[in-house]
Order: structure tokens, then C-alpha cells, then sequence
């Protein structure tokens, strides 16, 4: 019961202000900026802007920041991402919006 009053009297405020939340893992250093970014032009090089690749700056960087900067592993996933969205898309295309007709209801 005891961790419950903790709780209760805790000031969240307080604890939201000390970033309590926050892992900090996430932050850059210079040399990761600049790996980053040439990480990005290489790529850019490879699939083409954002018009012709489909996709934003954003996901590449995502990308290549969750496989620690590794070129093959990123374009690999960049290549699926395309696919993904082109099945989706095509997906899309084929099927009729569903619809149904309004029927007046029948008397027996």
C-alpha cells in the first residue's frame, strides 16, 4: 500500500520537467551528423529524389539510423519499403470503393 501513497503524492510536473521520460539515447554527435548525412546523399544517389523514389528524407534517416549507418542493409530495406507501398497502392487501385445501394425495405 505504501507504493501506492509514492504514487499518489508524486508531482508529475516535477518528474515530466527531469526529462524522466525521455531514454536519452537518441542524441547525435557531430560525427554521427555527418554520417548521417552523406549516408543520406549516397542514397539519395542510388533511388533518386523523393518524387521518384516515394520516399521522405525522414524514412531514410530512420532507416539508417536503426542500422547504425549501414548502406546495404538500409537500401535493402528502402527496396522493401518501396515494394510494400507499391503493393498497397495497387491494391488499392484494383478493388471497387465498398458500397452498397440503398434498398427500400420490403412489406410482406
Amino acid at each position: 500500500m505504501s507504493r501506492h501513497r509514492l504514487v499518489r503524492n508524486m508531482n508529475i510536473r516535477d518528474e515530466l520537467d527531469d526529462d524522466a521520460l525521455s531514454d536519452g539515447g537518441d542524441d547525435m554527435t557531430s560525427e554521427q551528423h555527418a554520417q548521417m548525412e552523406s549516408g543520406l546523399e549516397r542514397i539519395r544517389e542510388i533511388i533518386g529524389n523523393e518524387a521518384v523514389s516515394g520516399l521522405d528524407d525522414n524514412i531514410i534517416r530512420n532507416i539508417l539510423w536503426d542500422e547504425y549507418f549501414n548502406l546495404q542493409s538500409t537500401l535493402s530495406l528502402l527496396y522493401e519499403e518501396q515494394d510494400r507501398r507499391a503493393s498497397a497502392k495497387n491494391r488499392k487501385g484494383c478493388y471497387p470503393p465498398f458500397w452498397i445501394p440503398f434498398m427500400e425495405p420490403t412489406t410482406p
